[in-house]
This record gives C-alpha cells, sequence and structure tokens, in this order.
C-alpha cells in the first residue's frame, strides 16, 4: 500500500464515527461524560482561585515581611492540590457506583484510582456498554494533573521572587 492509497482509506473510515458515537459513546457514556466535564470544570476553577490566592498571600505586606511563612504556605498549596485529585477519585467512584457499573464500590474506587493516575486498571472486566470509561477517566486526569501542575510551578514562581520583584499595588500592563 503506498501513501495516497492510504489516504484515501482513511476519508473512508471517517464514516466510523457515526459509528463509534453510536456504540462507543452510548448514552449511558454520554451521562458520565457530562459529570466529567463538570468535575474538570470545577477541578480548574478550585485550581485557579487557589492560584490567585497563593500570588495575593505571597505579595501581602505581612508574608513579604516575614518569608519565614512562604515555604509552609507552598506546602499547604501542594496539600489542597493534592487533596482536589483524591476527592476527584472520589466524586468519580461514587458516580460509577451510582451507575452500577461495578458490583463492589471498592472495585470502583481503585478502578477510577488506577484509570486517573493513568496507571492502568489491572484485571477488572468492563461490561461492553461502559469500555469507553478509561479513555474518559484517564483524558480527566491528564488534564486536571496539567492544570494542577501548571498552578503549581506559578505558584512556585512567586514564592521564589524577590521582594523587590514582587508587584506593588495594581499591576499595569505597558506596552
Amino acid at each position: 500500500m503506498n501513501w495516497l492509497e492510504h489516504i484515501s482509506a482513511v476519508s473512508e473510515s471517517f464514516n466510523l464515527a457515526t459509528f463509534y458515537s453510536i456504540h462507543v459513546f452510548n448514552d449511558k457514556v454520554k451521562i458520565f461524560m457530562c459529570d466529567t466535564v463538570v468535575i474538570l470544570g470545577i477541578h480548574g476553577f478550585y485550581i485557579a482561585f487557589l492560584t490567585r490566592l497563593f500570588q495575593r498571600l505571597v505579595g501581602s505586606v505581612f508574608i513579604k515581611k516575614n518569608a519565614k511563612f512562604l515555604f509552609p504556605l507552598y506546602l499547604v498549596a501542594v496539600f489542597l492540590v493534592l487533596l482536589t485529585h483524591v476527592g476527584d477519585i472520589f466524586i468519580f467512584a461514587c458516580i460509577l457506583d451510582s451507575l452500577k457499573v461495578f458490583a463492589d464500590p471498592l472495585k470502583a474506587f481503585y478502578f477510577v484510582g488506577g484509570m486517573y493516575t493513568t496507571v492502568g486498571y489491572g484485571d477488572y472486566t468492563l461490561p461492553s456498554e461502559w469500555q469507553a470509561l478509561p479513555l474518559i477517566i484517564s483524558f480527566c486526569g491528564l488534564f486536571a494533573f496539567s492544570m494542577s501542575g501548571a498552578s503549581l510551578y506559578t505558584m512556585l514562581g512567586s514564592f521564589l521572587k524577590s521582594p523587590a520583584e514582587q508587584p506593588k499595588g495594581k499591576v499595569s500592563i505597558e506596552k
């Protein structure tokens, strides 16, 4: 098969999109995807709020004068970010338990934990209508971890700035 034949075969496979949307992303999975979007949105807003709060605290006069509070403040921020991921896993496990994907709630929790962290889900067998769950949960975990990583990197940057580099009052953008 040469490259041109390959490209012409790809155009025929676009018809698979309808097949995928019907069979892979069935009604039950679509409901779960809506839950995932809501969870990821809440996670993103919380992380943005936490980052903004940290930057304001670091920029406060009290913290600037007492730099020894910066490191414990950063550790608290790391802990709060970690807590959000545990919360996401817990919420996903509760959703899967309510949808009765697994008979045992612990299996749901371990499955979500493995998929959210992209470690894998071991020997759990999913019913055919739920085969798309690993894809959805792992993508959510990847996006959540990337948001958290960017947030912690931003916090660390503001933590490492010298007091002279900290913004004073309103920040204006000059052209």
